[in-house]
């Protein structure tokens, strides 16, 4: 398959190009390439049909370039929240049946964005209130330039658990250790702010 332009869930792709196999009892779309939200996405995905199999689908993607803030907006976002380039690498598994369907995701992923801005939000703000950082609050409202920010991250059972998630920035430098429990849809994490 080949798409030179559209769209998905709000996000807009170009050069799409696929192959696709539908053998067997399971449906395989690789190799996968396209342009996305500006920057480059390939992989594949597997989607298994056959309802006794445990796994729903399984997919591995590299990307690189991608802009965070279309990204972002695509997902709704009404405000400015990170600006930058995205670049990384996600595998994933997700297993049949699960309510919620996050509560099935399993897998790793890298991430790694530069050269943005990070604006206030919620969870930022509550921090900040608390260790009184007035100056950082006020660079937040104007975005805060940041030079990178990475970490690594091991998804079990729809729960996202990292050891090394790191902002550096002129004026600041935060990391942070702990889980994002997308099911329960809370966060249990340990940020450290210089």
């Amino acid at each position: 398959i080949e798409i030179k332009d559209g769209s998905a869930w709000g996000h807009g792709f170009s050069g799409l190009h696929a192959a696709i196999d539908m053998g067997g009892n399971a449906v395989r779309i690789a190799p996968l390439n396209l342009t996305l939200d500006k920057g480059a996405v390939s992989g594949g995905v597997r989607i298994q049909r056959d309802p006794a199999d445990p796994l729903l689908l399984t997919g591995d993607f590299k990307f690189s370039g991608l802009d965070i803030e279309s990204m972002i907006s695509a997902a709704g976002a009404k405000e400015e929240i990170l600006s930058g380039r995205l670049r990384g690498s996600l595998s994933l598994t997700a297993a049949r049946g699960s309510t919620p369907f996050t509560k099935g995701l399993n897998g790793k992923a890298k991430l790694r964005a530069g050269d943005g801005r990070l604006w206030e939000f919620p969870i930022l703000s509550r921090i900040f209130s608390i260790v009184n950082i007035v100056s950082i609050n006020e660079l937040l409202t104007e975005g805060l330039p940041y030079k990178t920010i990475y970490g690594d991250f091991d998804i079990k059972d729809g729960i996202i658990h990292t050891d090394d998630l790191l902002l550096n920035s002129h004026t600041m430098r935060m990391s942070a250790v702990g889980d994002i429990d997308m099911p329960g849809k809370k966060i249990d994490s340990v940020l450290a702010i210089h």
